[in-house]
């Protein structure tokens, strides 16, 4: 895999420093911006500097990984995607009391909302349908990677962010099977045959019995055994929804436009 287009200076001098031997440098400061969700410079760059730890990029030393100046400027884009997380999704007052309940009470106020699924299902052409999995493709091909990084500290990659990271781990198994049946029929009724839309149905039931799994025996032991953490999975689960929310709007909002939301190949460091 090569780099990707850089989205902004962030990127570009970041991709600059990659393509070179491992070196330190001082990570230069990450600009205040009101909308980090939306910051595909900083996305970009956090995507990248955690890569480093899957796959690697073709050209870019494997030393990379470790480099300290590169964990100090990955710290302070991830202290800025907090900040910016805790603006969109506010943290529970006091831990919940009964987890299972609350989270799924969570999931169903979420799903009042605009569904991209019905909209897959009923609406959507060949294009559009092809759209979502290109933009899901990057989730599909790690799946489950990034959350089995809490295994050995049960629970990530930041033990801080465990309780979270579980809640996280819900939200996307409790949201997944119904979404997946709409998939598969919004794919046969856009002509794709049983292969084409095997991977979505093996997910509808799959994902049911995740759900439990997730749900009672995970999040329900974790909160029960760490009582403390329960509004951090609570908090996980519904930055989960926030931003797959926020998706939703973003896409369903350029297809009303008749336009796209994929980005074009070479397209200049500004992103627009």
């Amino acid at each position: 895999m090569h780099l990707p287009t850089p989205r902004g200076p962030i990127t570009a001098a970041l991709f600059e420093r990659l393509t070179r031997p491992p070196h330190g440098f001082d990570p230069p400061a990450v600009p205040a911006g009101e909308s980090v969700v939306d910051d595909e410079d900083l996305q970009l760059a956090l995507f990248t500097c955690y890569e480093l730890h899957y796959q690697g990029f073709d050209g870019v030393d494997d030393r990379w990984e470790w480099e300290p100046s590169l964990l100090r400027q990955r710290g302070a884009l991830e202290e800025r995607f907090e900040r910016g997380l805790e603006v969109i999704v506010p943290r529970p007052g006091t831990p919940p009391a009964h987890i299972r309940h609350a989270l799924t009470e969570l999931v169903a106020n979420a799903e009042e909302g605009p569904s991209l699924a019905a909209f897959l299902d009923r609406k959507a052409d060949l294009d559009q349908f092809r759209e979502f999995v290109a933009h899901r493709s990057v989730y599909h091909l790690k799946e489950a990677d990034p959350h089995t990084w809490a295994i050995p500290r049960l629970f990530g990659l930041h033990r801080r962010h465990r309780g979270a990271l579980l809640g996280h781990l819900a939200a996307f198994e409790m949201t997944s099977s119904l979404p997946n049946r709409r998939y598969g029929r919004g794919l046969r009724r856009l002509g794709g045959d049983a292969a084409a839309c095997l991977f979505y149905d093996e997910h509808v039931q799959a994902d049911a019995v995740h759900e439990q799994i997730a749900v009672h025996d995970m999040c329900g032991g974790f909160a029960a055994e760490h009582p403390v953490l329960a509004g951090d999975v609570l908090y996980g689960a519904a930055c989960a929804l926030a931003l797959d929310r926020l998706f939703t709007e973003r896409i369903l909002d350029r297809w009303g436009r008749g336009s796209t939301l994929l980005c074009e190949a070479g397209l200049a460091v500004s992103g627009r």
